[in-house]
């Protein structure tokens, strides 16, 4: 489960920067006119306010779906589509002749919008996940890790590289996500730190089976070697 968690954290830090990062590359007008001749920015900040306003929309989807469809389900939908929509955001915007900005916002909304209801949804099932002791120690070390893709995140999604290599490259981490996120335990309904602990107690009585049976096995062994010895 920890492991689960930590490249759940990673892969969501990875592609929530990198939405972000992406989206600005795109909506960024190349401008020479700097001083000294040094390339300048011209940021279409109107399609990017226009999509960031998504993350609104994720926020409000997460409210009102977390309780019905549940934490890992919907985990797993937001990054599988978050990663599509950025992929498609990508290889949209590398044919300049054709890419139109609307369909550019609608794709840069829809992606924001999936990446933060999935980063959001992550946060809930959390502290859901982790038992009360070790609460605030695991979900530091997950959110560390979570640092970590952010680092690495600007390095991949930069101007130099191609549009086609930042989409696939993010579609990449969504499924590695999805798969992580898919093997994390279903907090729904459930009291924090319940799953853990439940997970612990049937694995301490399947422990207690076991050596329950290896002791009457053992029993079982030692009357048959005195009953040989007697005869």
């Amino acid at each position: 489960t920890s492991l689960s968690l930590w490249a759940v954290y990673f892969g969501y830090s990875f592609g929530y920067y990198g939405t972000i990062l992406a989206v600005t590359q795109v909506f960024d007008v190349d401008d020479n006119s700097g001083e000294g001749g040094n390339d300048g920015y011209n940021f279409n900040y109107s399609a990017i306010l226009k999509s960031s306003a998504g993350e609104l929309v994720g926020t409000t989807m997460v409210v009102f779906l977390a309780d019905r469809v549940g934490r890992v389900p919907l985990q797993m939908f937001c990054y599988a589509a978050g990663g599509l929509s950025v992929f498609a955001f990508c290889l949209f915007a590398s044919f300049e002749k054709t890419s139109s900005d609307t369909v550019l916002i609608l794709l840069a909304f829809l992606a924001r919008s999936l990446e933060m209801g999935s980063s959001c949804v992550t946060m809930v099932s959390t502290p859901e996940l982790l038992p009360t002791e070790l609460r605030t120690t695991g979900h530091s070390i997950a959110s560390a890790i979570g640092r970590v893709g952010g680092f690495l995140c600007p390095f991949v999604v930069e101007k130099s590289t191609p549009l086609t290599t930042i989409g696939t490259t993010m579609l990449c981490i969504h499924i590695i996500t999805v798969l992580s996120a898919s093997q994390l335990p279903e907090t729904k309904g459930m009291a924090m730190g319940s799953v853990l602990e439940e997970q612990g107690q049937r694995s301490s009585n399947f422990t207690n089976e076991e050596s329950i049976i290896r002791n009457a096995e053992e029993e079982k062994f030692h009357q048959e070697i005195v009953t040989l010895r007697l005869d």
